[in-house]
């Protein structure tokens, strides 16, 4: 197996980016975490969460992805299974801009309408149709943790 490629399932990609989706709506929630912790974790997460919906996908079509953080790559070889994909692009642009960088480095403040979007194209790609089919499958599973719609998220 190449060491270059996404090794985890489809069903562990989805898992995973479910729990993401409840990092961010706990964080949303919990008033004791600082508003700049708060806006650069939820970033995060919401680009790790759009990441792995994007690797499941890819993988669940039968095409092997390599390993990487960049959504428009990602974004690239969804498109190239589904033109429908194109619908999603510009959300999956400005996620790009919060991807793992936000953990590492330091950097401006993430702003509230930053944040905003942030959610707003999260939400999109959430319940996005060729995404939402793969959460369906998936929870009829055992094991399947899916919260049951992304509109818990309540941006304040």
């Amino acid at each position: 197996m190449d060491k270059d490629l996404v090794t985890e399932t489809p069903f562990e990609l989805f898992d995973k980016a479910e729990s993401d989706v409840l990092i961010i709506n706990s964080h949303i929630k919990d008033s004791n975490i600082p508003e700049d912790w708060k806006y650069d974790a939820i970033c995060f997460h919401a680009t790790q969460a759009v990441e792995k919906f994007l690797k499941g996908f890819i993988i669940d079509n039968s095409q092997d992805v390599k390993k990487s953080h960049n959504l428009i790559y990602l974004w690239n070889e969804a498109v190239k299974i589904n033109t429908i994909f194109n619908d999603i692009k510009n959300d999956c642009e400005l996620l790009n801009n919060y991807t793992a960088w936000v953990r590492y480095s330091s950097h401006s403040p993430i702003e509230q309408h930053e944040f905003i979007a942030v959610i707003k194209s999260l939400k999109k790609v959430y319940s996005f149709g060729p995404i939402q089919e793969i959460r369906d499958k998936f929870f009829r599973q055992e094991n399947y943790r899916m919260l049951p719609n992304i509109e818990v998220i309540k941006i304040t």
